[in-house]
């Protein structure tokens, strides 16, 4: 069995995972139970995230498609059989929970409108091989930040999905990106590098290299200024950092 999608705690204390049989769970963290195991599709479930307001799971799948299901039943709410993308590798909800951003595995990427499920856009990056494993709105929502399998972030207009910037550094596949606050982001590489960027000015702030030699798909959490970062890489480690000047 291939091992399961891990994503950090909601704000009620519960996290969810994913895996290969297209299962998605969500877990009671302080009791120590799983509250709910759904099978929502035929295809790996790949990424998912939770609505700001905690009541409701996106779930994204390597098929293209992308459901929405009650956070503490898992029962479905509704499902886009197509979002605009090949297949679903990330996707991320705005902070006001009013848009949903997917990217996929030949560069592409979509913003659509909810409740109504209106495409707002989509758009290919210029190198469309690459693949989008990790994306993030800013906290104002308006950029969003998207990892890129050939070593790269782009940084685009969330309202029109205009390029902004392409942040470069890093010597593997950018494997997970989020934005704190102060328009700041962390990115996490394949090579076990961490960059945290200015993304107003596209310039790096901060850079290192974690200890571990985990090859699995890293989770990073950003305090709200931006410089509190952690990361969670597989099942063995886990590091902080400040940037506090």
């Amino acid at each position: 069995e291939h091992p399961a999608t891990f994503t950090m705690p909601m704000a009620d204390m519960n996290v969810r995972t994913l895996n290969d049989k297209g299962e998605v769970s969500l877990w009671d963290v302080s009791r120590g139970r799983n509250m709910f195991t759904v099978r929502v599709t035929q295809s790996w479930a790949r990424a998912s995230v939770a609505t700001p307001d905690g009541k409701h799971l996106v779930v994204g799948d390597l098929g293209g498609t992308v459901r929405m299901i009650d956070a503490r039943s898992g029962e479905p709410v509704w499902t886009m059989g197509s979002a605009g993308v090949d297949n679903v590798w990330s996707l991320d909800v705005s902070p006001d929970g009013l848009h949903v951003a997917f990217a996929g595995a030949h560069g592409q990427m979509a913003v659509w409108q909810l409740p109504e499920r209106r495409l707002l856009w989509k758009r290919s990056l210029e190198r469309t091989d690459a693949v989008l494993g990790s994306m993030s709105f800013s906290a104002d929502g308006r950029t969003l930040a998207v990892g890129r399998g050939d070593r790269g972030v782009s940084v685009v207009d969330a309202a029109t999905g205009a390029m902004l910037h392409r942040l470069e550094g890093h010597a593997g596949e950018v494997r997970s990106v989020q934005f704190g606050g102060n328009a700041r982001l962390v990115s996490v590489g394949g090579e076990s590098g961490v960059r945290l960027w200015d993304t107003l000015k596209a310039g790096l702030l901060h850079s290192f290299l974690m200890a571990t030699t985990e090859d699995s798909d890293p989770y990073v959490g950003v305090s709200k200024s931006g410089d509190d970062i952690v990361v969670v890489a597989g099942k063995n480690f886990f590091h902080t950092a400040n940037f506090r000047e």
